[in-house]
């Protein structure tokens, strides 16, 4: 089992490290990766999507395919969930540091505002503990894994969910995913619409809700005993 505590320097040669982008706090490890390697793709990934952003251009379908990959996800993810790059941008950043560090060092674990990459060349466990239930899934081996836990987020979702757990294939989605679902819950009755609105988004592949003393899941995603 991988938890919050153990997921980042859990092997020989892998640091944890935390590096401030702005108003977003990012924490990645890699295997053998030095501390000057890891912020210099987190500024370097960060640094592309803001000019873009500050530039205010519209991109052709052509264009979008050219364009940087945290780019690419930032965009793609607005689309998809039909909000602004704002919404999308920390998990864009967040997927496109941990893909390139992939690239780089073999694996890598990534996260920030409760948003998740993690790619391991070994299928485990992993579980994702904070305040409130903690968030346990399957890192399938040799592929990528995008998730959401709403206990190791910086500040709480609204309404009243007591955890929101979301595994997905793109990590742009997760928190206006999460977002939107948790504001659905105002009271027990509300979780299976709530449910049912994850259900239809493409690309979730799996979640949990938890408000009071109800519980909804579906995909490969479920509450961990602590």
């Amino acid at each position: 089992m991988a938890d919050l505590r153990s997921a980042f320097g859990s092997r020989r040669g892998e640091g944890r490290l935390q590096v401030h982008l702005g108003n977003l706090t990012l924490t990645a490890a890699a295997p053998r990766a030095t501390s000057d390697e890891v912020r210099a793709v987190a500024m370097r990934q960060r640094e592309q999507l803001d000019a873009f952003m500050v530039s205010r251009r519209e991109l052709d379908a052509e264009q979008l395919d050219l364009a940087p990959r945290v780019i690419r996800l930032a965009v793609e993810g607005a689309v998809r969930m039909g909000v602004t790059l704002k919404e999308t941008a920390p998990g864009a950043v967040v997927q496109a540091v941990g893909e390139e560090l992939v690239d780089r060092f073999g694996e890598a674990t990534v996260s920030a505002r409760g948003i998740w990459f993690v790619f391991s060349r070994r299928g485990r466990e992993f579980v994702l503990e904070g305040p409130g239930p903690a968030i346990g899934f399957r890192i399938p081996e040799g592929a990528p894994v995008a998730a959401f836990s709403s206990g190791t987020r910086p500040e709480p979702l609204a309404g009243h969910a007591d955890a929101v757990g979301l595994v997905a294939d793109a990590c742009a989605i997760l928190e206006p995913a999460a977002e939107a679902a948790a504001g659905m819950l105002r009271k027990v009755s509300d979780v299976p619409r709530a449910l049912d609105y994850l259900r239809g988004i493409a690309g979730i592949r799996g979640a949990v809700l938890v408000g009071g003393p109800a519980v909804a899941v579906f995909g490969g995603i479920r509450i961990d005993a602590a």
